[in-house]
């Protein structure tokens, strides 16, 4: 009989030392998951806000090269804030009522200390259509309407130089860019005639 019992208790104590290790493995399992989620790995010319929506907090950006912890109910945001462009093409009219299309190639970085009032009014980050597409029409249209078809190709140094100007003043007093956007650049890339017009020329 104790013979019984002492078989009993070994296979009951290799039993719990199992279950012992399986539930080890489980919870080291788990951990690591949890682990893996919440560090975040945040890339050269990246930053990263993390969106709380039990505190309905926005934190401050972290800039890459580095590492982030995140509780696991937060989410990771990944902004570039190094050199980034938007080109567009924007039909206008010259003075002579001639149609044309000017495609831009905007250039600009932006402000790391300003990144949170951007996402702020930006959460989606589609800045680029929602603020620079409208902000890039309307001082083109302004602009090309001072100048016949011809001038725009006389003077066309001079037109890119004052649509230029009139963008980025636009750029740095669009409120909801909050001053994120610097070393703003613009690249006149094309000025588009109709063919009839280019073949008379």
């Amino acid at each position: 009989m104790s013979g019984g019992k002492s078989t009993k208790l070994i296979s009951w104590g290799h039993s719990a030392k199992i279950v012992v290790v399986m539930f080890l493995a489980v919870i080291g399992l788990i951990a690591l998951i949890l682990g893996a989620i919440m560090v975040v790995n945040i890339g050269v010319g990246h930053a990263v806000i993390l969106v709380d929506p039990v505190s309905k907090s926005i934190s401050d950006p972290v800039i890459g090269s580095s590492f982030l912890l995140r509780a696991p109910w937060a989410r990771a945001v990944d902004i570039y804030y190094a050199t980034d462009s938007f080109s567009a093409t924007i039909p206008c009219f010259s003075s002579d009522q001639l149609e044309m299309r000017i495609e831009v190639l905007v250039r600009w970085s932006l402000d790391s200390a300003k990144i949170k009032a951007l996402f702020s009014n930006y959460p989606n980050l589609n800045y680029k259509e929602k603020a620079v597409q409208s902000i890039l029409e309307e001082p083109i249209r302004l602009i090309t309407k001072n100048y016949t078809a011809l001038e725009t190709i006389e003077f066309r140094e001079v037109v890119k130089n004052q649509i230029e100007l009139a963008v980025r003043q636009e750029i740095e007093n669009e409120p909801s860019l909050a001053g994120s956007l610097m070393h703003f650049e613009l690249d006149l890339k094309n000025i588009g005639y109709p063919s009839k017009y280019t073949s008379a020329i």
